[in-house]
């Protein structure tokens, strides 16, 4: 064998005994600026050779393993954007990216449900139609999201609001809740319906003691209608055993007046001052027309009787993020200040 053909060997067998790869982070052979850079096993497309070392032609890509299989030895280096490579990628130092999973996008706070995704490294959300979670009990309407993070409200004749009065007829239409009186002589837990009311009597013929008189939808003694003060009645015809007393006329009781105040011995108009439930007030000095708002815990009627603003089973409930309503610190309908949700 000849000196060439001997060195021509030598030089065959150490090009094929040292590996083809880039430098940095390949430190083997220097690029070639014609071809793909190399590994000891694979091209990397993508790549060009700057100065010695293997990078991508877009600035913004970086060699890497896709991060949903960065320990797997069989993934194929490559030319990835930065949210395709493993935290920690060279060359992806201040990449300008949202995410790499939409399990990194917290869903928007909102009460309409959505869907967070992850595209091309930036946050997106698709939101979903149908009704949400929170709903306003018994006022005729339902809060449902149209799947663009609108909130509707629509009229719902299934959500009616219970007045707790056995003689009306709780029903929806499309202005809200309304309530019908049954026809007078319909029977209620207390006796009869007359004017939207339930009363003891209407006739007297309702009253299950013969000797008892229909006064003024009251059973009561034949003695109650004689014109006469006697017999346990504290004021004429009045008080004791027969029908309230109005105010001025004398009392012993506050169940002897008509207006649920005996005071000095004469009943007393009803205010809201007086320690009493009566005249429209649903409980102890509150609610209805002429008294504050009821606290959490007392009796109401509607929503308006509460300061919470959420009356429900006849009851005012606490504030909470999630009563339909907008009430303690909120900035809007169950959004804002202290619930989690902020407002759109």
């Amino acid at each position: 064998m000849s000196f060439r053909m001997f060195a021509s060997a030598v030089v065959t067998a150490i090009w094929f005994t040292i590996p083809l790869a880039c430098d940095s982070p390949y430190t083997y052979l220097n690029c070639d600026v014609s071809q793909d850079c190399h590994t000891g096993t694979q091209n990397v497309p993508g790549t060009v050779c700057v100065d010695d070392v293997c990078k991508c032609q877009d600035p913004s890509y970086a060699i890497c393993c896709d991060f949903r299989r960065a320990d797997d030895p069989d993934c194929k280096l490559a030319c990835r954007p930065c949210w395709d490579c493993p935290e920690g990628t060279r060359g992806c130092e201040g990449a300008d990216f949202d995410c790499r999973l939409p399990s990194e996008c917290p869903p928007i706070p909102t009460t309409c449900p959505n869907v967070s995704s992850c595209e091309a490294g930036r946050c997106g959300h698709t939101f979903q139609a149908g009704t949400t979670e929170i709903q306003k009990v018994g006022d005729c309407t339902r809060r449902r999201c149209d799947g663009n993070g609108v909130i509707e409200h629509v009229i719902d004749f299934t959500d009616i609001h219970d007045d707790g009065n056995d003689c009306t007829v709780d029903q929806c239409d499309e202005t809200g809740p309304i309530h019908t009186a049954h026809p007078d002589g319909t029977r209620c837990r207390g006796g009869y319906c007359a004017r939207g009311n339930c009363v003891g009597c209407i006739r007297q013929a309702d009253c299950s003691d013969t000797s008892d008189v229909c006064d003024q939808n009251v059973c009561v003694p034949g003695h109650c209608v004689d014109n006469r003060h006697g017999d346990g009645e504290t004021d004429t015809d009045c008080g004791g055993p027969c029908v309230p007393c109005a105010d001025g006329q004398k009392c012993q009781l506050d169940a002897d007046c008509s207006s649920g105040a005996c005071k000095s011995e004469r009943c007393a108009a009803p205010t809201a001052s007086d320690g009493r439930a009566n005249g429209s007030e649903t409980d102890v000095d509150c609610g209805g027309r002429d008294a504050p708002a009821c606290s959490d815990g007392e009796r109401c009627a509607y929503h308006r009787d509460c300061t919470s603003g959420v009356c429900i089973g006849n009851v005012c409930r606490a504030p909470t993020c999630t009563d339909g309503t907008q009430n303690g610190q909120e900035t809007g309908i169950d959004c804002g200040g202290a619930c989690p949700v902020a407002c759109e």
